[in-house]
């Protein structure tokens, strides 16, 4: 009896053995996905944000209450109300003027940490002017200076000079209404981390100004002129604005944007002198049978051309390299795309173009974007290490994509490429070969979007000349510690096996 009984228990103590081994290995599986995710999630201390108080530090909402804070001044031109020498933290707004006729200047403040530093609409005929002022926010989200306007009330005319402002969303926002409008002179300024975001009835003059991290975005503007500014690591985005000059603007890294553009729109718009990393962004228009081969353009925006070939050109560190708007049969081979800011090439509303043999390497965003552009053949291009997808495609049919290296692009567990909408050929129907994806898993076709249905890269290939992909630290501790543990598990279950055995 006493040997049955040691037998049993041997048979018991083996099984709970071997049941906890199993858990352990399916905790160190968890453990290192957990550290996979955790690999890719941002390592930035949380920021301890301090209360916000409701409303406004300083409000003025009618003519008394000028008189109300005992500001200087009578709102005439020639002697305005003064706003002055303040400094305020933590509030909704730090200062807010709505519904006055008055004249008044905001000078000489310091704001910090308030969701919006100063807020202005509907001041109708007023000339608001604001010199000298810092502001400063750790808040999302946050705006330094909003001017707004409906469609009845008039932001007036603003005027900021000398200023410093440090934000994380928009360094000023002037929303103009459809029949209102805002007339704005900006000089000397110096912006940070946040754009000058112009819309609407807004006539703006935008001189003589540092942008770090930011830049100016236009859209459905009357009249915006942006001269001799400096800008470094920023971009001037321009949409379906009208009469728009740009001139002598200085770009490190960074560079001007087209988006959204009518046919024909920009005949009276004048673009010139600008310049990236000290070379000329260049802008054609109307070409037909021309050759853009081995210049040494800091960008290059088409349109309205037709039958163009751009090629052997290499642009690093622009906001978009190569652009095409309204145009036809363009081809754009061997040219090398290079960190470039936002994209390396955008071809919008453009039709029957190829996209041949072409290095993308490094991009903040997208290799190559189409939009509403069909007919389209992108073929031999190399895609490394873009931070979003190497092509994506929005409304856009009928495009040919094959033969293709993507390598280790929109990395965070992402695929590589996107089409909104599937009616594209991710591979040569004749020849029945597609691209190589690094993530592919070496077994069926490679789903483009990652979703079940098309669209679908049919026949992924299975070797390029880049080499496999770098694994990343999951995949590398599942390599290098699973077989190891489980080594150590099986023998440790022989040895068990072994003892009771001999029992």
């Amino acid at each position: 009896m006493p040997a049955d009984q040691n037998k049993k228990n041997g048979y018991k103590n083996k099984k709970n053995i071997k049941t906890r081994i199993i858990g352990i290995l399916v905790i160190l599986v968890i453990i290192i996905g957990t550290v996979t995710i955790s690999h890719f999630s941002s390592l930035e201390p949380e920021i301890e944000y301090p209360e916000i108080k409701q409303g406004a530090y300083l409000e003025i909402g009618n003519s008394s209450n000028f008189t109300d804070y005992g500001l200087l001044g009578n709102g005439s031109l020639e002697n305005p109300y003064i706003i002055e020498n303040l400094t305020i933290s933590n509030y909704e707004q730090g200062i807010s003027i709505w519904n006055i006729i008055e004249n008044v200047t905001i000078r000489n403040c310091i704001m910090t940490n308030n969701i919006v530093g100063i807020n202005i609409h509907g001041v109708e005929s007023s000339v608001i002017k604001i010199f000298n002022c810092t502001i400063e926010s750790q808040w999302q989200l946050s705006d330094g200076i909003e001017l707004w306007s409906s469609n009845e009330q008039i932001a007036g005319n603003i005027i900021l000079i000398n200023n410093t402002i440090d934000v994380d969303n928009n360094a000023l926002k002037i929303p103009g209404g459809r029949r209102s409008k805002v007339n704005s002179t900006i000089l000397e300024n110096q912006f940070i981390n946040g754009y000058i975001s112009v819309a609407g009835q807004v006539n703006a003059r935008i001189y003589n100004n540092i942008f770090v991290q930011g830049g100016v975005s236009t859209y459905l503007t009357p009249y915006i002129h942006i001269e001799n500014n400096s800008f470094e690591n920023g971009t001037i985005f321009v949409s379906d604005s009208d009469l728009i000059e740009i001139r002598n603007n200085s770009f490190i890294r960074g560079g001007i944007s087209f988006f959204y553009i009518k046919e024909n729109q920009l005949e009276n718009c004048i673009v010139e002198y600008n310049y990236v990393n000290k070379r000329e962004i260049k802008i054609f228009r109307n070409l037909n049978n021309t050759e853009i081969i081995d210049m040494n353009f800091g960008e290059i925006i088409l349109f309205d051309c037709e039958n163009t070939k751009i090629k052997d050109n290499s642009i690093t560190h622009a906001s978009v390299g190569i652009s095409i708007h309204h145009s036809k049969n363009i081809t754009l081979e061997n040219n090398q795309l290079t960190e470039n800011y936002e994209y390396g090439i955008v071809l919008l509303d453009s039709d029957s173009c190829e996209i041949i043999n072409n290095e993308f390497k490094f991009c903040e965003r997208v290799g190559i974007v189409l939009q509403n552009t069909n007919n389209t053949q992108i073929v031999n291009n190399t895609f490394i290490e873009n931070k979003c997808h190497g092509i994506y495609l929005v409304n856009s049919f009928d495009c040919l994509i094959y033969n293709n290296h993507f390598i280790d692009n929109n990395i965070v567990c992402k695929k590589q490429a996107y089409d909104s909408n599937g009616n594209n050929y991710w591979y040569n129907p004749g020849t029945k070969k597609g691209n190589y994806w690094s993530d592919w898993s070496g077994i069926g076709s490679y789903r483009i979007n990652n979703y079940k249905e098309h669209p679908k890269d049919l026949y992924p290939l299975r070797n390029s000349p880049y080499g496999k992909r770098k694994m990343c630290l999951g995949e590398w501790m599942a390599i290098t510690l699973l077989p190891p543990i489980m080594l150590i598990a099986y023998f440790r279950r022989m040895r068990i096996i072994n003892k009771f055995g001999k029992q």
